[in-house]
């Protein structure tokens, strides 16, 4: 077809489209998710990819992974307030995300200047509430849920949580060297020993050779002067 290519799944203006609206109702849901946990409120993703908003009840509103139209997230939004969310319009919706997040911020900087110490939701929440007046028992618990859910604190006994990312390994020193003692062969030492004896008796035999050629040598000299010391013409 002119002007129009033709795709498996429509045309380039047709999945255009659908990635627009797939890329606002994710940052849409986003939005929806911080502003739940910010008012108390759990949250999960299901097996099947979908949102879970679990209220403090236990109730679970769900949310489709895809939006169906371009009015699906308003569907979930209109579900939401149903259950009781409270939905502010866009600057207190900005206004919130940026106190959200400098709660979630603070909550994980104390979990980790504390690690690997566990704490209790209200110990976080005196550092948070110190840092942020603002900031309330329910948005730090929400923080911590965040946390966990995303693996960066771990939930131990009693409610308490710990920073849960793993710590840097710090090699252990290496141990000092078996100092190693020299290995003795008394049969070479025995050998050693042979030899060296060996020459000793040798030089000992030079040094009798040397002191009888040194008396043939006196001897020697003493016959040639003997004529001159008789007065003897040779």
């Amino acid at each position: 077809m002119e002007g129009t290519t033709q795709h498996l799944f429509g045309s380039l203006p047709e999945l255009r489209n659908i990635g627009v609206e797939m890329s606002s109702y994710n940052a849409r849901i986003r939005e929806l998710i911080s502003l739940a946990e910010a008012q108390g409120w759990d949250y999960r993703q299901a097996n099947n990819g979908h949102h879970n908003f679990i209220l403090p009840s236990g109730r679970i509103i769900a949310a489709s992974l895809t939006p169906s139209d371009g009015n699906a997230i308003h569907a979930v939004e209109r579900d939401l307030k149903d259950a009781g969310l409270k939905i502010p319009d866009d600057r207190e919706l900005l206004m919130n995300k940026r106190r959200v997040r400098g709660i979630r911020e603070a909550v994980r900087d104390y979990l980790r200047l504390k690690a690997p110490a566990p704490l209790t939701s209200d110990d976080v929440f005196i550092y948070v509430h110190a840092k942020i007046p603002g900031a309330t028992k329910q948005s730090v618990h929400a923080a911590l849920s965040g946390l966990h859910n995303s693996g960066l604190a771990v939930k131990v006994d009693r409610g308490q949580y710990r920073w849960g990312e793993s710590l840097p390994d710090i090699p252990a020193p290496a141990p000092a060297p078996t100092p190693v003692e020299p290995q003795i062969d008394l049969q070479e030492l025995s050998e050693g020993d042979s030899d060296e004896r060996i020459l000793d008796e040798a030089l000992a035999a030079l040094s009798k050779i040397e002191s009888v050629v040194r008396k043939h040598r006196a001897i020697a000299k003493h016959l040639r002067d003997l004529p001159k010391m008789l007065g003897l013409k040779v």
